[in-house]
């Protein structure tokens, strides 16, 4: 009778699976385009649209290397159509855009932000893939919100995870945010300089704060006065990440974890001398080639 329950059971969860998976379109076909793989924390992603398609990682049958941690699933789709907030990574699919499509290649990972434990989940089945950074675009001001986070990135010492400082116009060394301020090993926490009249303000904080990261150190003009670019803390972890898999790929091919971190800034304040604080920004032009072994 156990074993007839059981069955019966699986099987339904089995439906259950593909009815989901039903409900989601399917991921157009392609190849992996190879390079530095760059996971990442979302709350799904529209890959049916080309340019998208063609980021993400692959295996040898050109199947999805990311997951669904809510739906259990290979199809991390967007189900809100941009409508979750973006500190929950409600703007994943323009958040991908920002990746560059030569040298890199992209493992999305949705999770879901009323569920803790799904951070968790996620941290685990990128130790399983060849990503060894991953870029976190998400914050919240409560710690238990990252707790299961934050005991799965001890466990995984060797992943190098890019965290956003948040977007609320705080000083973190007075009113600190989660997961950057756990102060772990293992995390950078990123913001972009405060730019010129946007929505939102990149939070700051001497303590936390690891990094400024920009895309491009070009100011444009507006109204006579040159400003910066409109930039947030969520683009700063997405562009760390796709700065150190297409300007430094060397470094991830032979550093892990705190390591990595460590040589990463080192670099930054090579390329912005005399700055308080390193400054990361994406190579001009192609990736670099990844080291022949």
């Amino acid at each position: 009778m156990l074993r007839v329950l059981v069955s019966l059971v699986a099987a339904l969860l089995l439906a259950d699976l593909a009815r989901a998976q039903e409900r989601k379109p399917a991921l157009p076909p392609g190849r992996d385009p190879g390079g530095v793989a760059i996971a990442i924390f979302l709350t799904g992603i529209d890959y049916t649209q080309t340019d998208i398609a063609r980021r993400l990682a692959r295996d040898g049958e050109g199947e999805l290397i990311g997951w669904d941690v809510v739906d259990n699933d290979n199809r991390p789709f967007d189900k809100s159509r941009g409508q979750t907030p973006a500190n929950w990574g409600g703007d994943g699919t323009e958040l991908v855009r920002l990746i560059g499509e030569t040298g890199r290649r992209v493992i999305p990972v949705r999770i879901d932000p009323d569920n803790p434990v799904s951070l968790a989940r996620a941290v685990a089945f990128i130790s399983r893939t060849p990503a060894r950074i991953v870029a976190v675009p998400l914050w919240s001001g409560q710690a238990s919100d990252w707790e299961p986070f934050r005991q799965a990135a001890l466990r995984f010492p060797d992943i190098l995870f890019l965290i956003a400082a948040g977007d609320d116009g705080k000083d973190l060394d007075r009113d600190p945010v989660w997961p950057a301020a756990f102060g772990l090993a293992n995390v950078l926490v990123v913001t972009a300089p405060l730019a010129h009249a946007v929505e939102t303000t990149p939070n700051s904080g001497a303590r936390d704060v690891g990094a400024l990261v920009t895309a491009s150190r070009q100011l444009m003009i507006a109204g006579g006065e040159a400003i910066r670019p409109p930039e947030s803390s969520r683009m700063a972890a997405v562009l760390a990440a796709d700065a150190l898999a297409g300007c430094w790929p060397q470094l991830v091919e032979t550093l892990r974890g705190e390591a990595l971190k460590r040589a990463l800034l080192a670099e930054a304040a090579k390329a912005w001398p005399g700055t308080e604080r390193p400054v990361i920004e994406r190579c001009a032009g192609a990736a670099a080639p990844l080291p022949k072994r």
